[in-house]
């Protein structure tokens, strides 16, 4: 079978329903699909197993399974499969059943054309492709591709249950890398990505295929040993692996050694949950840390003080809320297109009477999955809308995100809270104020969470999805929950300029956030020139420290003014010609309308040698550009240089077609139509990539200059 080819499973009992879709595949895909059918899902489950099938279409109502049950059985005998339902009965809430159920579309029979089918087909499957990559973004580590620290814990508890069966004892390995920032600083992020990777690569070598190894953290991995017997043979197992990752690692031109600090807990003697194996892990890591040396620590009841330490930080905490220590500090977000600021974002900051001003890093930690985290939220939000409410009195009208835990979202009592702050300050607007919430917390919470996030969207408030990109979201999930804003997460923006992979899932999120009309933001800006890189992206709204750092709320004001004063001299990338390349758009442009001329008028009066005079003119702009300006400025790209190939190529089918419809070749001439509708759209596909090719290299020779 040729590669361009798709296999198609029609699971349909109706001879006449197949018939028909038959002919719809044979008028408008022909060229690419091979239709096979069965009339049981038994049948198909078969198929499935023993031929490779690109897509399936599926009956709902079959002899030996009828209804939902049938996406169920087809989803439990292949994941990756695409599903289009044709169904008889046009009924919405079971489209969106569906569709939540893992199919990619639904049809209902007597309403679709042939196009609209053979579309629905490959679009299907384009979405489960990328919903794939997005799965295995959600539960892999993009840098290393271990596991995550969400299938961490995933492994973490299906370890234990399994030890709980067997009755066997399991360990919980953290292991950091010491002074790694000290190798960023000195080396580059390029160097130390290297050596992340390369450690990885040694605890997969050093370990058994059945141990789970994650990165659960920057310079922070964590294994999963089954099956041990003793501390003894635990700790034969950890110095086997310590003797792998300190050897030295060459960062050209340098060698690098490092050194790493490892806590241990064990199943069962240390806790039986996976919370608590990983916080005494953790503590035991943090233990060994302190000494300063490479080895390692199990867990022992010594390390109890540590945790009293935590919860004198957790009462410090408490007083400081109660005695108004902690500030809202604002950091601006701005429209990239017309340098407006548009609203600014809440971050908590401590005012501690003895150690200054502490970000958060420094004492959120302690008070996670505490009722602390419910009562600094509830004040987070109450502060925002009154510090809302004092800039509306002096006519600075400014909305404003704050973030919000999940153990508060849990509370029953949250909603009638947010009510209550928002009455408090009748002046400010509902839809001024907006929540952000981890996309890993939505994921986590959906079933629960929906109905919240539902309701406090009637009520006017802003909903946007915090680090957009770092869990799993599929399209259906996208589809129904109502937030305005996807917010990408900074790490993909940061390293952006490096990373083709960042490129594209930017690029991915703007496009998805365009599809789904949902406002997309980039944090983590932090050069001015990356403006240029997230608008070619699609992305035309960001925050970060190339706009400002955040600020106290007395300072916002006069930062507003000294910004609309200043904007158009201090943002270098808000010019058209940084943009976007006009003579690219024109060139494209023109190349899209002189295809179109090739197949709305294909020959003249029966004169096999005409060509329309119009598709010359149309052609000779094109040409020039190729041989000129842009054979200039893109030559040495290889994705021009396909552009050329294609141009070349779409001529000469172009010709044959004009011949074919002068002589009459019907079957023929709609053959090479499709071959050019084909090429039509690899010919879009190459002009965006020869657009991130020249920004990719226009920025790497900036970096390297």
């Amino acid at each position: 079978m040729e590669s361009n080819r798709l296999t198609v499973l029609m699971v349909e009992d109706n001879p006449g329903d197949v018939y028909l879709v038959r002919e719809m595949l044979q008028t408008e895909g022909e060229e690419r699909i091979d239709l096979l059918t069965t009339n049981r899902i038994s049948g198909a489950i078969q198929i499935l197993s023993e031929s490779r099938i690109d897509a399936v279409l599926l009956d709902l109502g079959l002899p030996d399974e009828n209804g939902l049950e049938t996406v169920k059985k087809l989803r439990e005998a292949s994941e990756t499969i695409p599903i289009v339902i044709l169904s008889g009965l046009e009924d919405e809430k079971m489209a969106v059943t569906a569709i939540q159920m893992g199919a990619q579309d639904f049809l209902v029979k007597g309403t679709i054309s042939g196009l609209l089918l053979t579309r629905s087909i490959f679009y299907a499957i384009k979405r489960k492709e990328m919903d794939q990559q997005l799965y295995h973004l959600a539960f892999h580590d993009p840098l290393t591709n271990l596991a995550n620290r969400k299938l961490f814990y995933e492994r973490i508890d299906r370890s234990i249950q399994w030890s709980e069966r067997h009755r066997k004892s399991m360990a919980l390995v953290f292991l950091d890398l010491n002074d790694f920032k000290a190798i960023n600083d000195s080396f580059g992020h390029t160097a130390g990505d290297t050596l992340l990777k390369e450690v990885a690569r040694r605890l997969q070598h050093a370990l058994r295929r059945t141990d789970t190894i994650a990165r659960v953290g920057g310079d922070e991995f964590a294994i999963i040993l089954d099956d041990v017997v003793d501390t003894h043979d635990v700790g034969l197992i950890v110095r086997h692996l310590l003797d792998a990752i300190t050897l030295p690692y060459e960062l050209d031109p340098d060698m690098v050694s490092i050194s790493v600090s490892v806590g241990i807990s064990l199943y069962p003697l240390d806790g039986r949950t996976p919370e608590e194996l990983v916080r005494k892990a953790d503590r035991a890591m943090y233990q060994t840390k302190e000494s300063g040396v490479t080895q390692f620590r199990f867990y022992n009841n010594e390390m109890e003080r540590s945790e009293r330490n935590r919860r004198r930080l957790q009462e410090e905490i408490g007083q400081a809320i109660r005695d108004g220590d902690l500030r809202l500090f604002y950091q601006p977000k701005l429209n990239l297109r017309n340098g407006e600021i548009f609203g600014m974002e809440a971050l908590i900051r401590w005012s501690h009477r003895g150690r200054g001003l502490l970000l958060p890093e420094h004492f959120l930690p302690a008070i996670q999955g505490t009722e602390l985290i419910v009562s600094l939220g509830d004040w987070v939000i109450h502060e925002a809308v009154r510090q809302m409410d004092q800039w509306r009195k002096s006519s600075l009208l400014l909305p404003v995100s704050v973030n919000v835990d999940v153990l508060q979202l849990k509370k029953p009592e949250f909603l009638e809270k947010l009510k209550s702050v928002l009455l408090a300050f009748p002046d400010v607007p509902p839809q001024s104020l907006e929540l952000e919430i981890l996309e890993t917390t939505a994921m986590g919470e959906f079933p629960e969470i929906r109905a919240l996030f539902d309701t406090i969207h009637r009520e006017g408030v802003g909903l946007s999805l915090d680090d957009f990109g770092t869990g799993y979201s599929s399209l259906a999930y996208l589809k129904n929950l109502p937030f305005d804003t996807l917010k990408i997460d900074r790490s993909f923006v940061m390293d952006m300029v490096l990373n083709r992979e960042d490129l594209a899932i930017i690029e991915s999120v703007a496009s998805l956030a365009n599809i789904f009309e949902r406002t997309v933001i980039a944090e983590g800006m932090e050069k001015p020139e990356y403006g240029a890189v997230l608008l070619r992206l699609g992305c035309d709204r960001a925050q970060g420290f190339a706009i400002a750092r955040p600020m106290p709320a007395d300072e916002v004001p006069l930062w507003m003014e000294k910004w609309a004063e200043n904007a158009s001299r201090t943002i270098a990338f808000t010019t058209q010609s940084e943009i976007s390349d006009i003579a690219l758009l024109n060139a494209q442009t023109h190349h899209l309308e002189w295809i179109q001329d090739i197949l709305a008028n294909p020959g003249r009066n029966g004169n096999q040698s005409s060509v329309s005079p119009s598709i010359l003119s149309l052609h000779d702009p094109v040409q020039a550009w190729l041989e000129g300006p842009g054979q200039d400025r893109y030559g040495i790209l290889p994705a021009f240089r396909e552009i050329r190939l294609l141009d070349k190529m779409i001529q000469d089918t172009g010709r044959t077609l004009s011949e074919q419809n002068a002589s009459g070749e019907s079957a023929a001439a709609l053959e090479t139509t499709l071959k050019i509708l084909s090429a039509k759209d690899v010919l879009l596909g190459k002009y965006a990539e020869l657009q991130k090719e020249f920004l990719l290299s226009s920025l790497l020779s900036g970096n390297a200059s």
